[in-house]
C-alpha cells in the first residue's frame, strides 16, 4: 500500500482510511523530506522549530506557527 492509505494499530490490524488527494500529497511531501531520518533525528529537527523554542512545555502550539 502507498503511504497514508492504511493505519496499523498496536494490534497490527489494518484499518482502511480515506484521505483526500491533498492529504495524500502532504504526506508524500513529508515522507520525501523525512524518509531517511531516524526518529531521533526527527525529534532533534523538531526541537529547532520556532514553536518548540517559544511555546512552554505542555501548551498547545497555535496553528499560526505552521507557517514557520
Amino acid at each position: 500500500m502507498e503511504y497514508g492509505e492504511r493505519i496499523v494499530s498496536e494490534t497490527n490490524e489494518s484499518v482502511p482510511i480515506y484521505l483526500s488527494s491533498i492529504e495524500r500529497e502532504s504526506l508524500q511531501v513529508i515522507f520525501n523530506f523525512f524518509g531517511e531520518y531516524t526518529s531521533n533525528e526527527i525529534s532533534n529537527f523538531s526541537h529547532e522549530e520556532r514553536a518548540w523554542k517559544e511555546i512552554k512545555n505542555n501548551f498547545t502550539i497555535p496553528y499560526a506557527y505552521a507557517e514557520f
